[in-house]
């Protein structure tokens, strides 16, 4: 959970693979973190690139990316 008003639980029951779970739980940690180390006083080019982890694993649950991982995953299975 990012933020006590926003639940991820629920989402759970619409993700249909374990890859998207992952990406999504990816996304969220990340998310959490840039929101942790700007609350922490870190600069915002530092918790961007924490944003920046959580947007490409959004793309890749969006299939907005094909990288190497992503391929060997789907054709692993």
């Amino acid at each position: 959970m990012i933020r006590p008003e926003i639940s991820t639980e629920a989402a759970s029951d619409v993700l249909s693979s374990l890859r998207q779970k992952e990406l999504v739980a990816r996304a969220r940690d990340a998310a959490g973190h840039a929101v942790s180390a700007l609350e922490e006083g870190v600069s915002p080019e530092y918790a961007g690139t924490h944003v920046h982890a959580s947007l490409d694993a959004l793309s890749d649950l969006c299939g907005e990316t094909t990288s190497e991982d992503v391929l060997h995953r789907v054709f692993a299975d």
